[in-house]
């Protein structure tokens, strides 16, 4: 990672350098032209991800006899997962875009963090609530109040993701601050 960090980063530098800038122009430009092209990378990548796996995926599922994976469309069971991998990649990828500026690598990697927690919650979400309506679907539970049960467990998810949002920006660990709350 650290050879492919150098490589990248000082294959722009070094054109700048040869250009005529200064040091810490090119090191600027180097670092903003950088994140244009990591940003439209991860644009182009979330866009064919999206269009590849919800075209192929649809067509599938709209062939099938099953209500399952309807209801994955429906409660965009999908959406979500294809928002996964544009983050991760954003994860592995900013520090190698922000060498020199440790401070704005940290803080590029907690918001991508935070984003991955939001993402990972609203995927969990929409995952249980095409169970609900899997089970709606049921006769046996068609009479069952099953929209409060899940409201509870949306609620909770979103506690859980807040206290992990929490623990992400503070550095401590989720334990902690259930312990300093009197949950744990």
């Amino acid at each position: 990672n650290e050879q492919l960090q150098s490589t990248i980063y000082s294959f722009g530098y070094n054109l700048l350098r040869q250009s005529g800038l200064s040091s810490q122009a090119s090191h600027y430009i180097n670092t903003i032209a950088l994140l244009i092209v990591f940003f439209v990378l991860l644009y182009f990548i979330a866009f064919v991800l999206r269009r590849i796996l919800m075209l192929v995926l649809i067509k599938t599922i709209r062939r099938s006899k099953t209500r399952f994976d309807d209801f994955l469309i429906h409660n965009k069971v999908l959406k979500y997962l294809t928002y996964l991998i544009p983050l991760i990649i954003a994860k592995q990828s900013l520090p190698l875009i922000f060498t020199g500026f440790p401070q704005i690598t940290y803080l590029s990697v907690k918001m991508v963090d935070i984003a991955l927690i939001v993402v990972f919650t609203l995927l969990l979400k929409s995952v249980f609530y095409t169970f609900k309506d899997v089970l709606h679907s049921r006769k046996r539970f068609t009479d069952k109040p099953l929209d409060s049960y899940f409201q509870v467990v949306s609620i909770l998810l979103y506690i859980v993701c807040f206290i992990l949002i929490f623990s992400e920006l503070t550095g401590k660990e989720p334990y902690g601050l259930l312990t300093a709350l009197g949950a744990a």
